[in-house]
């Protein structure tokens, strides 16, 4: 059932833009990381997912492919995004991950 629920969390442009201000304050997300954050933003799907190859995307981005996959890793294991690699020629599948609830992370914390 949660996973239904994080299906369907980006539906509204509200939840897109709170999950970019997370990621806008963290400082641990570099200028770049936030520059690729914004970009799969914009580029998801209604789910929040974005199936590409992540060498379009640095296209788009204008940078070399292991600075992108630098950032993407970044952003996967600061818990912003899923990035799950595809094969051979195929697209990458990257899943902006729903912000934790305040009550969620008051409960992590005690």
């Amino acid at each position: 059932m949660t996973e239904a629920r994080n299906a369907i969390f980006f539906v509204k442009p509200k939840d897109r833009t709170a999950w970019l201000n997370r990621a806008r304050r963290d400082p641990r997300v570099s200028h770049f990381g936030f520059r690729v954050a914004f970009m799969i933003a914009e580029d998801t799907d209604r789910s929040g997912t974005l199936s590409q190859k992540p060498i379009e995307i640095a296209g788009r981005a204008g940078v070399h492919l292991g600075t992108l996959m630098t950032a993407l890793d970044t952003l996967a294991r600061l818990g912003y995004i899923s990035f799950e690699r595809g094969g051979y020629r195929q697209p990458s599948k990257i899943t902006m991950l729903p912000i934790a609830s305040k009550c969620a992370r008051q409960r992590d914390i005690a």
